[in-house]
């Protein structure tokens, strides 16, 4: 019986309620994020297949690749991520993280659009593991 008042205890907690302006600019943050996903990820579409000349079909199946590579690959940086680690305790928790992958985030942007010289039509191949 003590476990579950405990339990109830946890409920009645004394923390202020989150304000709405609270969650409208984290709500405006997430938005914004996406937002520019969204449009990178038509303007890439749209590079690959009508600057690039690589066909629609293999455009379309290499962004679901993709998208089921992060279905596995985002739960697995969390738990990553999320390991304590020596570091953290000088500089918090995600720093290493965030720089890590805005430097690799970075190159790897510059990579999608700076697409090896060859013809899309007979070298597809090579576009496609350049696209992935």
């Amino acid at each position: 019986m003590d476990g579950t008042n405990d339990n109830l205890n946890l409920l009645n907690t004394s923390e202020k309620p989150i304000s709405t302006k609270i969650y409208f600019s984290a709500g405006m943050g997430f938005m914004m994020v996406n937002f520019f996903i969204i449009v990178c990820g038509t303007r890439l579409f749209d590079y690959y297949e009508n600057e690039i000349g690589l066909d629609t079909f293999i455009v379309t199946i290499i962004f679901v690749i993709y998208a089921l590579w992060s279905i596995i690959n985002t739960p697995l940086i969390g738990y990553i991520v999320d390991q304590p680690r020596k570091f953290w305790k000088k500089y918090g928790k995600r720093f290493l993280w965030i720089v890590i992958s805005g430097l690799l985030w970075s190159i790897s942007h510059i990579m999608l659009f700076a697409v090896p010289n060859v013809d899309p039509k007979k070298e597809w191949v090579i576009l496609t593991i350049w696209l992935l």
